[in-house]
């Protein structure tokens, strides 16, 4: 098993933090990167993909992030399995030529039965150009337990604090597997206090990884919460 899959599926494994980084490269990433190893995976999004050219800006960010031990993956949006396949592997392969990434994020995940060899056909494409590739899938809610074949990680969760509180469901399935395998993403906690109560309901949700914001639709991943609240965070996390 590769180092990034283990990282996946280790049990018992300490929580970690998986940024949304949707962050142009510069200081912002510093903060994240002096949170490693708390701080295990960064994700860039370029241009909602890989973008039409090079920016050498990225590609050192890149390899500054992977200085620090954290996973870089790049992201590619699926639109719910209704994307050519072929252009999504197109902006997979963009990926790995171009920024060397430690594997791909794949947004706007299905969560039906029909759309699982979809998904297994990217895994595979994935790791043919690198055995050690992370696959991350985001259904962004409580998916099928077949899914759980097609990603080293899963995000069942992405929202707002209070529906986090209030309407989180959980699959009885997921306490057959590894902590590792799931990650929430929670925006909208505006203050430590509520990030601290998303933190202890993760751990609680068997969430490995997780990340939490005070950030707001439309898009909480353009920045980077304070640096008081990330430092509690980190500290929470730890």
């Amino acid at each position: 098993m590769g180092a990034l899959a283990s990282i996946a599926s280790t049990a018992n494994a300490a929580q970690r933090i998986a940024v949304p980084s949707y962050i142009y490269p510069g200081p912002e990433w510093a903060l994240f990167e002096n949170s490693a190893p708390t701080v295990a995976v960064a994700i860039i999004n370029p241009a909602s993909g890989p973008g039409d050219a090079i920016d050498p800006n990225y590609q050192r960010q890149v390899k500054e992030a992977q200085t620090h031990g954290i996973k870089v993956l790049g992201y590619v949006t699926t639109s719910y399995a209704n994307r050519d396949l072929a252009r999504v592997e197109r902006e997979i392969d963009t990926f790995e030529a171009w920024y060397h990434v430690d594997g791909i994020f794949l947004d706007e995940a299905a969560n039906t039965p029909d759309k699982l060899p979809y998904y297994a056909k990217l895994k595979t494409h994935i790791v043919k150009l690198n055995k050690h590739a992370l696959t991350i899938i985001n259904p962004g809610t409580e998916t099928i337990e077949g899914y759980m074949a097609v990603a080293d990680i899963v995000l069942t969760f992405e929202g707002s604090y209070e529906d986090y509180k209030k309407i989180y469901h959980q699959p009885d399935w997921v306490s057959k597997y590894p902590a590792g395998k799931f990650w929430h993403v929670v925006y909208k906690a505006a203050t430590v206090d509520d990030m601290k109560e998303t933190v202890r309901l993760s751990k609680e949700r068997n969430a490995g990884w997780v990340y939490v914001t005070s950030e707001l639709m439309p898009n909480p991943y353009g920045k980077m919460p304070t640096e008081a609240y990330w430092s509690a965070e980190v500290t929470a996390v730890r």
